[in-house]
């Protein structure tokens, strides 16, 4: 997933507006240290990307397919920068980019990571929109929260990592699905009608802290501009099969 035409942002670059930030500390925060405002957020790009830092600015490899990092590092003369452990890094690192905006003000944002725990944040958020876009049509957007999970590590036991937290799919304004423009949804699949709604996770799953502290005051007006949207609907199983089920199923 790039970035959607529709937006008629730069593809070529990678940071678009705010850096966004995490850390088990200060949770989501942009460069400045302040919090992101823990509003719903659209993601309106994906990507990986190889990236180098040389004198504090980062060299980057965009285009896809990448080049193998393990040789793109074999063709760097040692010694290579120490990193925060002490330890020598390779100079290139596969980074997880998430570009995401806020509905109501259009701010933008950009998280950009290469621990693991980006990965599985990236991973995850990868699967479902995938997913969705294989059943609903490439230009559906999901709406997300901004959150973070518990993760097993090797050395450190339970730490926390960056979780995105999806609560709906919309299609932006204009977009189109196969060809045809997206039904208007009677019954999102997660009402997003109310402040309430949004801090409420699936059913599938138990209602995350950050989702489920959303300020009504905070979500209105995302809300509001959500509402705008077309809401991606459930899939039947019988389009899912492309039959009707038996009376008794």
């Amino acid at each position: 997933m790039t970035t959607l035409p529709i937006f008629n942002l730069p593809k070529d670059r990678i940071l678009l507006g705010t850096t966004a930030l995490w850390n088990a500390e200060a949770k989501w925060h942009d460069r400045d240290g302040l919090p992101i405002p823990p509003t719903p957020k659209l993601v309106i790009g994906m990507r990986t990307i190889l990236r180098r830092w040389v004198d504090k600015e980062p060299i980057d490899i965009i285009e896809h397919p990448l080049p193998d990092v393990h040789e793109l590092n074999a063709s760097v003369p040692k010694p290579w920068p120490t990193g925060l452990n002490g330890q020598e890094e390779p100079p290139y690192a596969v980074y997880y980019v998430v570009q995401f905006c806020d509905p109501q003000t259009g701010a933008l944002y950009t998280f950009a990571n290469k621990t693991y725990g980006a990965k599985l944040a990236y991973e995850r958020l990868e699967e479902q929109v995938s997913v969705m876009r294989a059943l609903r049509g490439a230009n559906v957007v999901p709406v997300v929260v901004l959150d973070q999970l518990p993760m097993k590590t090797m050395n450190f036991g339970l730490k926390s990592r960056p979780h995105f937290q999806v609560m709906d799919f919309r299609m932006p304004p204009g977009s189109v699905s196969d060809g045809q423009p997206m039904p208007q949804s009677p019954t999102p699949q997660v009402a997003l009608a109310s402040a309430a709604a949004i801090g409420q996770a699936p059913a599938a799953s138990a209602p995350s802290a950050s989702a489920s502290s959303l300020s009504p005051i905070l979500t209105s007006k995302a809300v509001s501009t959500l509402d705008e949207m077309k809401s991606v609907k459930s899939v039947p199983m019988s389009e899912m099969i492309e039959d009707q089920l038996p009376p008794w199923a």
